[in-house]
């Protein structure tokens, strides 16, 4: 190696928007459970509280917590649309 020339991860090269579009596709997620929790409760506050605090749907931890695979934003999101329409068992 070279002076001067730091080693890049091979990793890194193959495919550098990767991360910045699993990033973007997650924060549009989010974006999108924050507008469906609004709409349920009525309120933008209270429907980012619900995402926030634990509740025993989502096993005691707050819903935002399950939201790192594609499965769990699914499941808070069914979890949003059954309390919208009165379905909470």
């Amino acid at each position: 190696m070279s002076k001067g020339h730091a080693a890049i991860p091979a990793m890194a090269t193959k495919h550098p928007d990767n991360q910045s579009q699993s990033s973007e596709a997650r924060l549009a997620q989010v974006a999108e459970l924050e507008a469906l929790a609004e709409q349920v409760f009525g309120d933008r506050e209270v429907g980012l509280r619900w995402l926030r605090e634990p509740n025993l749907a989502t096993y005691n931890a707050p819903p935002l917590d399950l939201l790192e695979g594609s499965s769990g934003i699914e499941q808070v999101k069914n979890l949003l649309l059954r309390i919208e329409y009165g379905v909470l068992a």
